[in-house]
């Protein structure tokens, strides 16, 4: 009786060693980009949450990728990361990525999403796959209030982190197309105005909050352009008349 009652106990004792876990992994805010300017790296940061009873362990496996306005990064099977730190249950961690440059053309505003799960096949410590890579809801999120940018510039402003801030107007513009500039750092600023074959149409040095003369120009869509030290951007302009 002894014997069996040892032999009854070793097996329930190893039945717990390798018990599966249950954990349910939540993508509970997508704090960064806020916006993607185009060929430039995109840094994203995110936050996730332990939702399942059991503890997230250190050795487990992250697995995550992204959407990108319809991009899948990468383009097959997911990124991976394993994890330095437990995660009891309802804790809160972040993770934070630099990913490749991404073309972007137009100016506009889309989504980028992030899913992710944990996994684990360690015989010691695994982890109960349908919790977490059945993709449920709360395995995806994503933020769709994110600026897409195709060259340094928004849309109705253009915006150089330590250079110039340009705003133009009115729009369409009659005989005088005003333009607000607020630069950093000192320097002569050239404007540049260019018909739809590329042709230099008007131009002029200005400084700050001046007008350039377009009452001889004809009706149409024409391109500005500005300079100021190294930085360059331009944009779209229409003139009525």
């Amino acid at each position: 009786m002894k014997k069996i009652l040892l032999l009854c106990a070793m097996a329930v004792m190893s039945l717990g060693a390798f018990a599966q876990r249950n954990i349910d992994l939540e993508v509970a805010e997508i704090q960064s980009p806020t916006e993607i300017r185009n060929q430039t790296p995109i840094n994203v940061r995110w936050l996730m949450r332990n939702l399942g009873p059991d503890q997230i362990q250190t050795g487990d496996s992250l697995f995550y990728r992204f959407v990108v306005q319809g991009n899948v990064l990468p383009g097959q099977g997911f990124y991976a990361a394993v994890l330095a730190n437990n995660i009891n249950s309802n804790d809160t961690f972040g993770v934070g990525v630099t990913l490749p440059a991404f073309n972007v053309q137009g100016n506009f505003t889309g989504a980028v999403c992030v899913q992710a799960f944990i996994f684990n096949r360690g015989a010691a410590n695994p982890i109960n796959i349908e919790d977490t890579a059945a993709m449920d809801d709360d395995n995806f999120l994503c933020k769709t209030d994110v600026n897409f940018i195709s060259s340094g510039l928004s849309t109705d402003q253009v915006v150089s982190t330590n250079k110039v801030l340009v705003n133009t107007y009115p729009s369409p513009a009659n005989t005088k197309l005003n333009f607000d500039l607020n630069t950093i750092g000192s320097g002569e600023v050239t404007i540049n105005i260019y018909d739809i074959t590329g042709k230099l149409v008007a131009n002029g040095d200005i400084t700050t909050e001046t007008s350039v003369d377009v009452s001889d120009l004809k009706s149409g869509i024409y391109v500005y352009e500005v300079k100021f030290e190294d930085f360059s951007t331009s944009g779209k302009v229409v003139i009525t008349h």
